[in-house]
């Protein structure tokens, strides 16, 4: 699963998405030296990526926040409106009343 998720994973990302073999890396027999290189190098990636995530969702719940703030302001924007609208519609009633009176 681990090697699909890399492949998957964005071209843009500072993390390389595909790492080459230990093997092809050092040009040697597998060894317990590179493997562990190979595993402490996987793990530091996996590291950066899950800062990113993070990062990602702290910014996303910011933005929502910010979102929610910005409805509350308009939906409280359109009741001032409607409140000076009807108050125009009741003067605009009685100024017809007089007219024809």
């Amino acid at each position: 699963a681990g090697a699909g998720a890399a492949a998957r994973a964005s071209s843009k990302s500072p993390v390389n998405a595909v790492a080459p073999a230990p093997a092809a890396a050092g040009g040697g027999a597998l060894t317990v030296d590179k493997l562990r290189e190979a595993k402490d190098d996987a793990e530091r990636r996996l590291r950066g990526v899950r800062r990113m995530i993070e990062d990602n969702l702290r910014e996303e719940l910011e933005i929502k926040r910010h979102i929610s703030e910005l409805e509350a302001a308009v939906a409280k924007q359109h009741k001032v409106v409607e409140g000076a609208q009807d108050m125009l519609n009741r003067e605009l009633i009685r100024e017809s009343e007089r007219m024809f009176d």
